[in-house]
């Protein structure tokens, strides 16, 4: 067991080192160390002292990683497979069974499955404040070992892509390519890009790919050594944003303490940018997830949200992953078709659930004359 006890003085403001500095000295040593400080060692400084240390300065927090790493190192070489056990058992390739079929595809499990084999109770979902008190230990005030959590740790998994969930972000995006046709792009002769940054073994992109006519681009620098089982370019965010210029982007457990939202939202191709992953150890706490940036308007995907699970969920409770969507301002003319389409989603969910009879036609006819409408202004 990893305790973490540290007096920060102030003098640490002036620390030498930046963050990135410390990490790739780390990392040289113990590649994993920074992903445990992230993920574990934080949220647990988070919880006893009376700040969030992700908000503090660059070289102060530099200072808190590097004296952390320097406490725990004598006893990392032992708790290292401690830390990260297979699942008990030997059950690690019966649960590899339910996201690949009996030839070895990819495949999309149900929630029900995954909740079922992991003894998950998906309706026991958090919500509020709670949200951002992630179970990283157990009730003994010991790391983590249930099954699902190793499953997670040993195949790097984040978020959960379920059949219910991509079917969800599929629909979403579906009707933001309509928004993307009716104001954007009259002529309809550029597809609609949607990029997913930080996209690890590129699963979700290609998932997506296979339900949406648009074009999918994946992309990841490599910095989590995530070995690729799908199509993912190895390019900065940066340079990826630019070189590709996406319209929607999709952003999956954004590194811990770092914001790459300001270079989304400058991207002037970007319209949308969509944010996945418990906000308390993704991204920056403030810049990314509740600053509201100017012109933007931020969105909670509720929808998606009730369909989601990652790797910081248990037994006792789920939910902990958000999804949140940022849309750039475009006046009365993209309010009006944002409306319609709403309209529309709101008209085919009815109908799906039965309550109201075919009127497919008269939703195609209202599509058409608000296009119509619109291109005269």
């Amino acid at each position: 067991r990893m305790s973490l006890h540290i007096a920060v003085p102030p003098e640490a403001d002036h620390f030498p080192l930046s963050c990135k500095q410390v990490a790739a000295t780390i990392r040289k040593h113990d590649p994993d160390f920074e992903a445990l400080f992230h993920t574990t060692l934080l949220p647990q400084l988070r919880l006893s002292l009376a700040s969030d240390p992700s908000t503090w300065p660059d070289r102060r927090l530099a200072y808190l990683m590097l004296k952390t790493y320097e406490e725990v190192l004598p006893v990392r070489a032992s708790a290292a497979a401690a830390m990260v056990p297979e699942p008990s058992g030997g059950r690690l390739e019966q649960y590899d069974r339910l996201f690949e079929t009996e030839h070895g595809q990819p495949r999309l499990p149900r929630v029900a499955e995954v909740a079922q084999a992991f003894g998950l109770d998906t309706a026991r979902r958090v919500s509020g404040p709670a949200r951002g008190r992630l179970r990283v230990q157990d009730a003994t005030g010991a790391p983590r070992r249930d099954d699902f959590w190793c499953f997670c740790a040993q195949r790097r998994m984040y978020e959960v892509w379920t059949k219910e969930l991509v079917d969800d972000l599929a629909e979403y995006l579906r009707a933001r390519a309509e928004v993307w046709d009716l104001v954007v792009n009259d002529a309809l002769v550029e597809p609609l890009t949607v990029m997913e940054l930080g996209a690890g073994d590129g699963r979700l992109s290609l998932f997506l790919q296979r339900k949406i006519a648009a074009n999918f681009i994946a992309c990841d620098s490599g910095a989590e050594q995530i070995k690729p089982a799908f199509p993912v370019k190895r390019v900065e965010y940066v340079p990826a944003l630019y070189q590709y210029q996406p319209h929607i982007v999709i952003v999956c457990w954004m590194p811990h303490g770092e914001d790459w939202t300001r270079s989304i939202r400058d991207c002037p191709s970007v319209q949308e940018y969509i944010l996945v992953g418990p906000p308390a150890i993704t991204g920056h706490a403030i810049d990314t997830w509740s600053t509201q940036p100017r012109d933007w308007d931020r969105l909670q995907l509720e929808s998606i949200e009730h369909k989601q699970i990652c790797r910081c969920d248990s037994a006792e409770a789920v939910g902990y992953s958000q999804a949140v969507s940022f849309r750039r301002g475009g006046g009365t003319r993209r309010a009006a078709a944002e409306h319609v389409i709403e309209c529309k989603c709101a008209g085919l969910a009815a109908f799906r659930a039965g309550h109201y009879l075919e009127y497919g036609p008269l939703l195609r006819s209202l599509t058409f004359f608000a296009h119509t409408y619109f291109s005269m202004w």
